[in-house]
């Protein structure tokens, strides 16, 4: 399991970032208004493209999401050409 804070949040969209402390970013759809800036959350970068149970360790709440595999993004790899991906290798998504 891999615990993330949560960096940036839009209602509007909705949309939600979090960020490991090995800079790997997630992006998923957030549950209605269960979460806040700087809440830690805990989840499963081995499971994608299925849902999962998220653990708001902040307030000891759950929810269930979908986290898409284009949806990771590790900020350590430098930004390539349109259409590059920026996956982490699987080192980095067990915390490396």
């Amino acid at each position: 399991m891999t615990r993330a804070k949560i960096v940036l949040i839009n209602w509007s969209l909705p949309t939600c970032s979090a960020r490991t402390d090995n800079d790997i970013l997630i992006a998923f759809k957030p549950p209605e208004k269960s979460l806040s800036l700087t809440d830690v959350i805990e989840m499963d970068l081995e499971r994608l493209n299925v849902p999962q149970e998220i653990r708001n360790l902040t307030t000891g709440s759950k929810f269930v999401v979908s986290v898409k595999d284009n949806d990771i993004h590790d900020l350590r790899l430098p930004i390539g050409p349109s259409g590059s991906s920026r996956f982490p290798s699987v080192e980095r998504l067990k915390g490396a």
